[in-house]
Order: C-alpha cells, then sequence, then structure tokens
C-alpha cells in the first residue's frame, strides 16, 4: 500500500501540475490575444481622431462665409469700378494688389501683385 500511495505521490501529482501549467498557459495566451485586438481597435482609433482633427484644422483656415482656401492673391471681386467705394490698391498677406484689367461692365478681370511699392506717410 505504501508503495502505491508512493506512486500516486511520485508520479500522478506531478502530472496534476503540469495540466494547470498548461491551462494557466492557454489563459496567458486567452488575455494577449484580447489585449492585442485591444490594442489593434485602440489604434484604429487614434487614427481615425487624429484625421479627424488634421480635417478640422484645414477647415479652419477656410473661409467661413464661401468655404474656400485663402489664396495668395485677393479675389477679383474686390474691385468694380463701377461702385462707390472701389479700392486702387489692397494689401492681402502682406502683399499689395492691384486690378490688371477692368471689363466694360466695371468688375476687374484678374489681379496683379504690385512691385516696388513704396509707401509713405503724410506728416500733419
Amino acid at each position: 500500500m505504501k508503495v502505491k500511495f508512493t506512486f500516486l505521490c511520485v508520479f500522478l501529482f506531478p502530472l496534476s501540475a503540469i495540466g494547470a501549467a498548461d491551462s494557466e498557459i492557454e489563459q496567458l495566451e486567452n488575455r494577449v490575444h484580447e489585449l492585442k485586438i485591444k490594442a489593434e481597435r485602440a489604434q484604429a482609433e487614434y487614427l481615425n481622431a487624429k484625421s479627424e482633427l488634421e480635417r478640422l484644422q484645414k477647415s479652419k483656415a477656410t473661409n467661413k462665409k464661401t468655404d474656400y482656401e485663402k489664396s495668395d492673391t485677393p479675389p477679383t471681386s474686390v474691385f468694380n469700378n463701377k461702385r462707390m467705394w472701389n479700392p486702387e490698391r489692397i494689401l492681402w498677406e502682406n502683399k499689395f494688389f492691384k486690378c490688371g484689367n477692368y471689363l466694360a461692365d466695371g468688375r476687374c478681370e484678374y489681379v496683379v501683385e504690385m512691385k516696388n511699392v513704396r509707401i509713405t506717410l503724410d506728416k500733419d
């Protein structure tokens, strides 16, 4: 009887420990797989949020009334010599511009940048 008990202790208990270790490994593998899926989802959410932020920042640079992006040159609609107030030149993006050619109806055909502009201040 002692021999059978010793046999059980020596061979069967370590086998049960191996089975426990296998189930623990499976649990850890499952946990790693779950965390990997969560990380991939978080990465996808991060990329979506980043692209949305970039889109909003780009739209912030557009004109709110007409939804066009700011240009290096002013629109031709600024100039119209049939209006009571028609600027001879305007300052746009730190450069001076004037109408290149007025059409018969008073609208400006195209805008040109003024070169060699000299600004003088009148002294009172």
